[in-house]
């Protein structure tokens, strides 16, 4: 679990050993919003959440995806399923990591204790494959097509959360602001979220540059070169997410432009089913 302080985390297990077993009611925006979900195309017999280390059934060559971040006691997860989607679904506590395992259900969740920033970047390289430049790539051409609308929302999202809560909550212990300005951390996280392609790519940029600058501080010449490698790994990472945003963006959903043209859509046709029924 790269990047989570202790304290945080045994602060979500404590909450979630005292809090109940309860599997919560999917959010709102899930439930009222399910035309909007892309169709599973197959059968919800035949949905599953494959669980970490075990798949309950053969893996099916089409498939659509969920994944729920921060899962929680995986409401969310349970009701995708049910939908038909194969859901993975990622959290910081192992108590409620354990406690979804230990359930006996007809649908199970693969569930597993994941950094969400850096989760969301290998989550995205995995879906992208080998490089063009790999050996693997020269001597198999495994080269796939992928929906960079999907995976650039995830890596932006997922680079998002590091700024905004730096920015937000940086007076709390253990959040890292990496020496620089929360309002300016503040503002990144929600270019990232919102902006559109240029202003993404320009927030790809800010970000790189963020992390060059912490690097900077933190290294120390009376330490090793292992020891200071070791101590900005995952400021590297971050950094190289924002340069993959700086050279292809981000992808268009849910950007302001998008939210505003989905929001249109809707009150059209909420509009149009009001004078249908009428």
């Amino acid at each position: 679990m790269p990047g989570m302080s202790d304290s945080i985390t045994s602060k979500w297990n404590a909450r979630y050993t005292y809090s109940g077993a309860s599997i919560p009611a999917p959010a709102e925006v899930l439930s009222r919003g399910e035309q909007w979900l892309p169709s599973t195309e197959r059968s919800i017999v035949d949905s599953q959440i494959q669980v970490a280390g075990r798949d309950e059934s053969p893996p099916r060559a089409e498939q659509v995806c969920a994944l729920d971040l921060a899962c929680g006691r995986a409401g969310n997860a349970y009701w995708l399923a049910k939908k038909g989607f194969t859901v993975s679904a990622w959290d910081i506590s192992q108590t409620v990591i354990d406690e979804i395992n230990s359930r006996q259900s007809a649908v199970f969740a693969d569930v597993q204790v994941r950094d969400v920033a850096l989760s969301g970047m290998f989550f995205t390289l995995f879906n992208l494959g080998s490089g063009a430049m790999s050996i693997d790539n020269r001597f198999f051409k495994m080269r796939k097509a992928v929906n960079w609308d999907v995976l650039g929302l995830l890596l932006r999202f997922s680079l998002a959360m590091v700024f905004i809560v730096a920015g937000f909550f940086g007076g709390f212990a253990k959040i890292a602001t990496f020496f620089t300005p929360q309002l300016l951390l503040a503002a990144i996280g929600l270019l990232l979220i919102f902006g559109n392609d240029k202003v993404i790519r320009a927030a790809g940029l800010a970000v790189v540059a963020v992390m060059l600058w912490y690097m900077a501080q933190k290294l120390n010449v009376d330490k090793s070169i292992i020891s200071n490698l070791n101590g900005i790994k995952r400021e590297f990472a971050l950094g190289a997410c924002g340069g993959v945003l700086l050279m292809l963006g981000g992808g268009t959903l849910f950007t302001l432009p998008d939210l505003i043209s989905r929001s249109k859509r809707y009150i059209a046709e909420l509009r149009g089913t009001n004078v249908t029924t009428a």
